[in-house]
């Protein structure tokens, strides 16, 4: 599997599928071809006019042989089961978030 600790995790998808694309040296139409989609798709998904599927998306990490959950995240998606984790416990991952990632302060609501 190739590593894509080069890529930011949370870079766009378009940056990552232009490196990975350029790696592989493989052109946008063979690529469209070969995943059977459209090139002028694959086309916006690059220039930022479009999002991915997650079916896309699956097929492109088989393809270049790379982690689904970074290209999940690249594209602002949330893997399923951490999809799940936050439609059920939504307080609770805010919570967990601020209490792990920030020095949080409550605003004043006097």
């Amino acid at each position: 599997m190739v590593n894509l600790q080069y890529i930011e995790v949370m870079s766009s998808i378009s940056a990552q599928l232009r490196l990975l694309r350029g790696g592989k040296k493989v052109g946008i139409k063979r690529l469209a071809r070969d995943l059977g989609i459209s090139y002028t798709y694959l086309s916006h998904i690059e220039r930022g006019r479009a999002k991915p599927s997650e079916k896309l998306i699956r097929k492109l990490a088989d393809y270049f042989d790379v982690s689904e959950e970074d290209l999940l995240l690249a594209a602002g998606k949330f893997p399923p089961d951490v999809q799940k984790i936050l439609y059920e416990n939504p307080k609770e991952v805010v919570l967990l978030l601020r209490e792990s990632f920030t020095p949080y302060k409550r605003p004043d609501n006097s």
